[in-house]
């Protein structure tokens, strides 16, 4: 029996081995990406909501990757627009009132990869992060687009990229 249960192990062993991690990997033949600055098209949102999210998905290329940032035509090419910008109350409590607020950031996003065009794509994010009614939007709304905004950069960047 314990004969047995070595050999599967072994086999097990020798399986793992043989796999191959090929998606979550970027494509060697990409070498750099240009990002246009994102628009704010919503109706809410403050004026700087757009170049935040520009600058947040080029960090998250500068300091997590070894592409090249260019101003255009890079191998992978991002562009799009904030399409929504909403607060809503979410958490019913006793009284059917809310409990806390929910700030939801919509983004359309453009995609074109220059290396291989079956990989473009154009498409809508969604993200959200939750706070208390009580508190005013004003002074944790850098709070709130910080999480946010990295929740989209992760979404788009995958999406683009990872192939998950």
């Amino acid at each position: 029996m314990r004969a047995f249960g070595l050999m599967i192990l072994t086999a097990v062993l020798m399986t793992v081995g043989c796999y191959s991690f090929k998606e979550g990997q970027i494509d060697p033949n990409i070498k750099s990406v240009a990002i246009a600055n994102f628009t704010n098209t919503s109706l809410n949102g403050s004026s700087i909501v757009s170049q935040r999210l520009t600058d947040a998905l080029k960090d998250r290329f500068l300091t997590q990757t070894s592409l090249t940032l260019t101003n255009r035509g890079g191998d992978i090419e991002f562009s799009g627009n904030i399409t929504g910008y909403d607060i809503r109350g979410t958490g019913l409590n006793a009284n059917s009132s809310t409990d806390q607020n929910r700030l939801t950031v919509t983004v359309r996003v453009e995609v074109i990869n220059n290396i291989d065009d079956k990989d473009s794509y154009s498409k809508s994010f969604s993200a959200f992060a939750d706070y208390d009614r009580s508190q005013n939007l004003a002074t944790v709304e850098n709070e709130l687009l910080d999480l946010i905004f990295f929740q989209l950069v992760e979404q788009m960047y995958n999406e683009a990229l990872m192939k998950w």
